[in-house]
């Protein structure tokens, strides 16, 4: 994958070599449903991450097999961009994105952790759809995207791991719309149907009375699922309190 990148970044292939080398990857990572190569680990791009599209164009041995793919990915519309007219260059690139993003909702079985490794089909998926926004940074991108994002899981049905994931990818979205000043509004659509699920469930563990709420639960199953809904709680508010800091001058 690496080899594949340089060739591209330093000898810039033509329009058929760029097709058949995106198609054969695509299909390679189709096979494992998006997810690394064995014995990588589970984790955000460190570019969605740090939101931040420099290290798009930087080499680092930390990189999966899949977000060397993504730097792929995100090289060739920058390389063919100065040669086409821009009609010619959104088709192209709306094209190549189509071939990239991963469509359709995420079977996973039983999750230990966030870094279960079944999980990086979820995290490459995410990956991906902040990559494709970076490259086409427009207002129905974004909205095209999230509500792709909103398919891949459905959080009221998952377990605390799969939720932890989606939480993080909906921040990191937003942080990045907000960083490239496109519309926030789908991903905090998002955000507030995420919350929702969360109050409903939480109203459901404890008492409505706000007194009862740190009483303790003679059910361990019970008390485990409120540690699970505050620790959810906790991670939605700290990702808020952050992007608040980082639109205040």
């Amino acid at each position: 994958m690496s080899r594949c990148l340089i060739l591209h970044k330093c000898w810039r292939l033509d329009d058929d070599a760029s097709s058949a080398l995106f198609r054969r990857l695509v299909d390679i990572f189709k096979s494992p449903k998006f997810a690394d190569l064995r014995g990588e680990i589970a984790g955000f791009a460190a570019f969605v991450q740090e939101s931040d599209a420099r290290l798009l164009m930087e080499d680092a041995n930390t990189d999966s097999a899949f977000t060397i793919f993504l730097k792929l990915i995100f090289a060739s519309p920058e390389q063919m961009r100065p040669t086409l007219r821009e009609d010619e260059y959104l088709g192209r690139t709306k094209k190549l994105l189509s071939l990239v993003t991963p469509v359709g909702s995420v079977q996973l079985s039983t999750l230990r952790s966030p870094f279960d490794k079944q999980l990086l089909m979820l995290y490459n998926r995410f990956s991906s759809l902040a990559l494709a926004i970076r490259i086409l940074p427009a207002a129905e991108n974004v909205l095209y995207r999230v509500s792709l994002a909103r398919c891949y899981v459905d959080f009221g049905r998952s377990v605390a791991a799969t939720r932890s994931v989606c939480i993080r990818a909906d921040n990191f979205l937003a942080l990045q719309a907000l960083d490239m000043t496109l519309p926030v509004g789908p991903v905090l659509e998002w955000t507030s149907e995420i919350a929702q699920v969360l109050i409903l469930e939480f109203r459901v563990v404890v008492s409505v009375d706000p007194a009862a709420i740190t009483a303790p639960l003679v059910s361990d199953g019970a008390r485990r699922r409120r540690t699970e809904l505050i620790q959810s709680a906790q991670l939605l508010s700290g990702f808020h309190d952050k992007s608040h800091t980082t639109t205040t001058p």
